[in-house]
Formats: C-alpha cells, structure tokens, sequence
C-alpha cells in the first residue's frame, strides 16, 4: 500500500517473484485533497494522514472509507493504531488520540 503527492492511496498486487516493474495496482483509494504523508495497515484496514488535516480509515477489501476525523489543524505526519484508537501527530504541534468507530 502506498500513498503519494497525487492524493491517492494505492494498493499493489506483489508477487515475491516479480519486478517493480510487473506490479499491479488492486485498488486505488481518492478522498484526500492533498499529499498523503503516511498510512498503516493492519489486516484489511488501512489508516492514512494527509497534508489536508485529515486521517482517513480505509476498508482493504472493497476501497470504502470507513471514517474520516479531520481534528488537525495542519498537515498531518504520522499515524498509528490498533482496534480502539488512532493516533496522529501534526505540523501544529498536536498529537491526537481518537477512536476508531
């Protein structure tokens, strides 16, 4: 799974027998507005934090997000979670903990 500067979260089909080159783009998530900076995934789900203030909770399987919290008020630069809380940290000076629906 990768996020970039075209907003977008990519997820890749890798086979361990296969050059960059022969990857497969699965999925390709759209919700931010601006970079994504980070993201995290555990199992199925993944959670991404964006230039835009916000962090988006995103189901693997099927592209939809799940939930959306834009708390910051500046990029956001980090994330991390497990099954009740995420947690981001921003450019203004924050560290947010929240819970995941």
């Amino acid at each position: 799974v990768s996020g970039s500067n075209d907003r977008s979260i990519k997820v890749w089909s890798i086979s361990i027998n296969q050059t960059w080159s022969k990857c497969a783009c699965k999925l390709t998530l759209l919700g931010h507005t601006d970079t994504v900076r980070c993201l995290v995934v555990r199992d199925d789900i993944c959670v991404s934090g964006s230039h835009d203030h916000s962090v988006k909770v995103w189901d693997l399987t099927n592209g939809s997000g799940l939930q959306t919290l834009v708390d910051h008020t500046d990029k956001v630069l980090c994330v991390q979670f497990n099954w009740q809380y995420i947690v981001s940290g921003s450019t203004d000076k924050t560290i947010k903990v929240l819970i995941k629906e």
